[in-house]
């Protein structure tokens, strides 16, 4: 016999991991774009930044826009204040924040949507380069005679 039980009080698991992109030099933009926000938008960014967690890929409007090629927007507005962070996704879930910044104008420059597109694609050249790595070592220690692993 089933037993209805409610949800109320439950606290959501979090569902996928959220970082911040690191340049070369160790600059994490996005990060630092959120730390100097004021007050009150740092909360509700840090607050957006948690439904990203929680909600992942099913975030939609009017928290998170797909903008092009596997670029989305975390979107904030408080009163006439309204900033953006992009991010993407990646295997494993996991969402990447890049970097940040406060929107003037109706239109998104085309600029900052390559930079995105090529900081995505760079992450997962990397990623997949130390994966494969790691997969060849591996299989170099499974395939030896005598070998314990």
């Amino acid at each position: 016999m089933m037993q209805n039980r409610s949800v109320e009080g439950v606290a959501r698991v979090q569902k996928f991991d959220v970082q911040f992109y690191d340049k070369p030099d160790g600059e994490k933009p996005a990060k630092e774009f959120i730390i100097g926000l004021p007050s009150k938008m740092k909360a509700k960014t840090l607050w957006a930044v948690n439904m990203l967690a929680v909600n992942g890929t099913e975030l939609r409007e009017p928290y998170s826009k797909h903008l092009v090629d596997g670029i989305f927007e975390l979107r904030m507005q408080l009163g006439s204040d309204i900033s953006r962070i992009l991010f993407f996704f990646m295997v494993g879930q996991k969402a990447i924040l890049t970097h940040g910044f406060i929107k003037k104008t109706q239109k998104l420059r085309l600029q900052r949507l390559y930079w995105q597109r090529s900081t995505a694609l760079n992450i997962w050249i990397e990623r997949s380069v130390k994966y494969e790595r790691m997969e060849r070592v591996f299989r170099r220690r499974t395939q030896r005679p005598g070998s314990t692993c």
